[in-house]
């Protein structure tokens, strides 16, 4: 299992294997929001959050002319907080976290003394500890960056450094610890752009430069190209969240100018196409975070549209239909096909399972289940016709089932 290194001590990045079985679960109310347990740390906003495995880990931010550097997981099984190991660098706002192979990492944003930061730590959850990796290639250091994580590397594109304003995309390898510039973000130097990623590619957004944008870029590693999509239907926009469920993504809430919004959009790119979704269960914000736990998206934090910092916290359970299937993924295998009590699957070479969905005739989720499964157990299904929507780290696909 590859280790990743600092100059410190080693921690271990953990890689998931498609091995273990898990059973279907049941599909929850689509398209809703539900509310949680306030942020154990309190009101904030500009704060930083990441996914590690089924827990999400928040910290950082700004309440009033206090900077924080608490860190905090939230279990959504059990609704609660806990309070972990201080965040090892300087307290800071509008910082770049994400995940990669099970290892968090946070770091860049503004310091109180109103300068930008280039540090960059790892945050290790079995011994609770921050480990120092290599900072951000660039002295001047970056706030208010969109990052976005594809094919087990960061990209981290755009921000500022509170004298200028970028456009640079830089993608860091955690097994290397190394930095690697890319070709520059397609659109404008901005600051607050929002992001999400799928199927192995970024998709980058929005922010704020003389005025708000609205346009959509997306990422392709393999290419180093950045391609026009459909623009952003809401209207330009910055401190707006991103995150992607499956295979689509979504931007919402955020600040125009003059209004603050509560609004969510759905993005599919099979159709290049924006749909409206149920809007944010808590109230307009702006400078809020994102996170994502299997099928399941968790928003929360900001500041409302007086500028007061929040610390609700709210669950959004998508709406999964057929419209997202009918994906080819070159490699994927699905049998037994009929099948009778279970289904299984082969993958494209280096392909990590995200999540597996079985649609009905009439495009319902009968079953769905995230994690690293080799098997789906369908003995509770209804005999039929069915598909099941795939989704990899390196792409989505999808493939009609019988089961007898």
């Amino acid at each position: 299992m590859p280790l990743l290194y600092s100059l410190r001590r080693p921690i271990r990045l953990f890689i998931p294997l498609l091995t273990g079985l898990f059973f279907a679960t049941a599909v929850y109310a689509q398209n809703t929001w539900v509310a949680k347990a306030p942020y154990g740390g309190g009101s904030r906003k500009l704060a930083t959050a990441f996914t590690i495995g089924s827990r999400v880990y928040v910290g950082t931010g700004v309440l009033g002319t206090s900077y924080f550097r608490d860190f905090w997981e939230y279990n959504p099984q059990t609704d609660t907080w806990t309070q972990k190991a201080l965040y090892a660098g300087a307290h800071r706002v509008s910082a770049t976290g994400f995940s990669i192979g099970g290892v968090g990492f946070l770091g860049l944003g503004q310091l109180t003394n109103g300068s930008s930061s280039a540090v960059l730590y790892a945050y290790d959850v079995a011994s609770n500890a921050w480990v120092r990796f290599s900072d951000f290639p660039l002295a001047s250091g970056r706030y208010e960056a969109a990052t976005f994580v594809a094919n087990n590397r960061a990209y981290v594109t755009c921000g500022t450094d509170g004298s200028f304003n970028y456009r640079d995309c830089w993608e860091f390898n955690p097994l290397t610890d190394t930095w690697t510039q890319k070709a520059n973000f397609g659109g404008s130097a901005r600051a607050y752009p929002s992001a999400f990623s799928i199927g192995g590619e970024g998709y980058v957004g929005l922010g704020a430069s003389s005025g708000r944008f609205f346009d959509l870029w997306r990422f392709t590693p393999a290419t180093n190209v950045w391609t026009r999509r459909a623009d952003f239907p809401g209207g330009g926009r910055s401190g707006a969240v991103g995150f992607a469920l499956g295979t689509v993504g979504y931007f919402g809430t955020g600040f125009n100018g003059s209004a603050v919004f509560r609004d969510l959009w759905e993005y599919n790119p099979a159709t290049d196409a924006w749909t409206q979704r149920a809007p944010f269960g808590g109230v307009a914000s702006n400078g809020g975070v994102a996170a994502v736990v299997g099928s399941r998206a968790y928003v929360g934090l900001g500041s409302d549209a007086n500028n007061v910092a929040l610390s609700s916290w709210f669950e959004y359970t998508p709406l999964v239909t057929s419209t997202r299937t009918g994906l080819t993924l070159a490699g994927l295998r699905v049998y037994p096909n009929p099948a009778a009590d279970e289904l299984r699957w082969e993958l494209p070479a280096g392909a990590q399972l995200q999540q597996v969905t079985l649609y009905n005739a009439l495009g319902q989720a009968v079953v769905q289940q995230s994690g690293p499964l080799s098997v789906l157990d369908v003995r509770q299904v209804a005999r039929g016709t069915y598909t099941l929507l795939v989704v990899t780290s390196t792409g989505s696909g999808s493939q009609r089932v019988v089961l007898r």
